[in-house]
């Protein structure tokens, strides 16, 4: 059964997982991500879906200088003199390989030997003042973790297809 412990349990190695050995950085998780002031600035979400036997999807967003943090770590270049679409392609490729590894993980944590669930390309967005909102339907978990002195915010949705 899910739960959202056991959601949140997965989705936190999932980041640990990924940013700890793609970026070679510890990750904390923290209690706020300051997101009324995030999203008056500018900001990245980048969001991968899921259909099939659950549907739903999972984003991550963070502040531009988050994004160029992690985009200088996964390319081993540093923070400066990144253009933007190179930002927004590894902000969406970190939400690829998070998901990835959520999928893995849950697909073991079903036991059902099925796979289940596909998922989508990521799809990036940069701006002021939007958000991502989930149907009403999904479980929803939200972790927030440190790296360095950025943080991310990442948000999983998942609701059970009814008819799968």
């Amino acid at each position: 059964m899910l739960t959202t412990d056991v959601e949140r349990e997965l989705l936190v190695t999932s980041l640990q997982d990924v940013l700890s050995t793609m970026m070679r950085n510890d990750i904390v998780c923290c209690d706020s991500d300051g997101e009324k002031d995030l999203v008056t600035r500018e900001h990245i979400t980048a969001t991968i879906g899921f259909a099939g036997g659950w549907n739903g999807f999972v984003s991550i967003a963070c502040s531009t200088a988050a994004a160029r943090l992690i985009t200088g770590l996964l390319l081993g270049t540093g923070n400066a003199d990144i253009p933007d679409d190179e930002i927004r392609d590894a902000v969406g490729e970190v939400v690829n390989m998070v998901g990835g590894r959520f999928k893995a993980l849950f697909s073991a944590h079903q036991d059902s030997g099925k796979e289940v669930f596909k998922m989508s390309i990521p799809s990036v967005i940069q701006g002021r003042e939007y958000n991502v909102f989930a149907p009403a339907n999904s479980i929803m978990t939200k972790v927030i973790v440190k790296i360095r002195d950025e943080k991310l915010s990442a948000l999983l949705a998942l609701s059970r297809d009814n008819e799968s």
